[in-house]
């Protein structure tokens, strides 16, 4: 069953508050759900029989990520980036069904070589085929900031990009290329051995193929770069990065060689979600104020006119999908009022698809309910390749809640469970290149685990 509403009056009421209805309209009690179908248990996790498992690991002990997996681009191999205070660390499972597991030490100390040397991480990105990392850390053993890369692969060496004299508290790190690293530095800050200086502050375009200092100054972007990683649009032609603060976003236009700030209004914290066709629009996630204050909300802002349009609150999770749609999980018996008063009440888990060109939103269920202070927390995640949706619920179950997955097809509008687990905590998850394929990950666990699945798409 599907609840399709056309026009521009209808979408216009649609987006004002996501599938709300009416604020005072009467939801009834949910009824008693059925019996649910039989379940596979493959350690925390219950899977449907028609999933197919590929492969379940064990995690190294005290191995733990807020990192979703990374997919090699060839699919052959998944691994697992932990950030620890001094370097990072690689959980890989590659081989045959994947049953060869990898544990080691990217050595991006500051010699790339010994793990005395004193230093902190600042910023790090994977390259978009997912076979190599490149990081930004502070040499504090002679005043500096040193940009590595290295091969994902065990037993592969850092090697030095560039080198900055002084250290910093703001930097961004993100992949032109499979060769070409755009680099962000703010500001140095003082040391017992210098003053703080803008010298060096602004972008670069860094090689990975030329040993030694080879930056290439780009952009005048100073004390406007955040702590964290560019997010490029297709073409890489431009890129958005966050203000240290998180309350405000920039704009990196490469042809014409700025940076302005984006024309957003003075929200709280801004989470960028991803860019629309032709790098024309982004969808952003932040809080509303005034009568909704902290009701997380989904907007997209039209770059070259920067209007904005709110998508759906309470939510902060929505992609883009090939088709130029925006796919956003919520439920008609949610709006902010429900959210704030009664977060406890019970509500359908629906996922709706808005295409602006058609004036339509289409509203499918998921098969789930939730609550309504827990279907806030819903993550998405979508397959180019298969166009397909991966989005996670949390059910509650007593006092705490069981996080599920589920997959819905954009183009068959088929659903598929995928995978439940037994874990008061959500899980990390991500498709392989191809799609049909899932690497899920209780990456807080003690004990972890990262569960491989083949799914039966349709």
């Amino acid at each position: 069953m599907r609840l399709r509403i056309r026009g521009a009056l209808a979408l216009a009421l649609m987006l004002s508050l996501w599938a709300a209805g009416c604020a005072g309209r009467r939801h009834s009690k949910p009824v008693a759900l059925p019996t649910p179908p039989p379940r596979v248990a493959v350690g925390p996790f219950l899977l449907p029989p028609e999933v197919r498992v590929i492969a379940f690991h064990s995690l190294p002990a005290h191995f733990s990520t807020s990192i979703p997996p990374v997919w090699s681009e060839n699919g052959l191999a998944v691994l697992l980036l932990q950030i620890v205070p001094n370097g990072a660390k690689i959980a890989r499972f590659d081989g045959a069904s994947f049953g060869h597991a990898t544990s080691f030490n990217l050595g991006l100390e500051a010699d790339g070589q010994s793990a005395s040397s004193p230093f902190s991480l600042r910023a790090f990105a994977i390259d978009p085929e997912g076979a190599n990392l490149a990081a930004i850390v502070d040499d504090s053993s002679d005043d500096s900031v040193k940009v590595f890369a290295r091969s994902l692969e065990p037993g592969g060496a850092a090697k030095l990009v560039a080198r900055f004299p002084g250290q910093v508290d703001d930097a961004a790190l993100g992949w032109m290329s499979q060769s070409d690293l755009l680099m962000g530095l703010g500001a140095t800050r003082a040391t017992p051995s210098a003053a703080p200086s803008e010298e060096f502050a602004g972008l670069y375009r860094l090689s990975t193929t030329t040993r030694g200092d080879n930056s290439q100054f780009v952009i005048d972007c100073k004390h406007k770069i955040n702590s964290g990683r560019f997010l490029l649009s297709a073409g890489r032609r431009r890129a958005l990065v966050s203000s240290s603060d998180g309350e405000a976003v920039f704009l990196l236009d490469f042809d014409r060689f700025a940076c302005r700030p984006v024309a957003l209004p003075s929200l709280a914290r801004i989470r960028v979600l991803g860019w629309g066709a032709q790098d024309s629009s982004i969808l952003y996630s932040t809080v509303l104020g005034g009568r909704y204050a902290g009701v997380p909300a989904v907007f997209e802002l039209a770059l070259a006119k920067g209007q904005r349009r709110l998508i759906g609150a309470p939510m902060a999770g929505a992609v883009y999908t090939k088709r130029g749609t925006i796919a956003i999980p919520g439920s008609r018996s949610l709006n902010p009022i429900v959210y704030r008063l009664k977060p406890e009440r019970l509500v359908p888990a629906q996922i709706g698809v808005v295409d602006e060109s058609a004036f339509e939103t289409t509203i499918f269920p998921l098969g789930l309910w939730t609550s309504a202070g827990l279907l806030a927390q819903a993550a998405i995640a979508y397959s180019p390749s298969t166009d397909t949706l991966a989005i996670e619920v949390p059910v509650p179950v007593e006092k705490a809640f069981n996080p599920a997955i589920v997959s819905f097809s954009v183009a068959t509008k088929q659903l598929q469970s995928v995978a439940g687990a037994r874990l008061d905590r959500m899980l990390l998850y991500n498709w392989a290149p191809a799609g049909g394929r899932l690497a899920i990950c209780d990456c807080a666990g003690e004990p972890g685990s990262l569960l491989i699945v083949d799914l039966p798409l349709k």
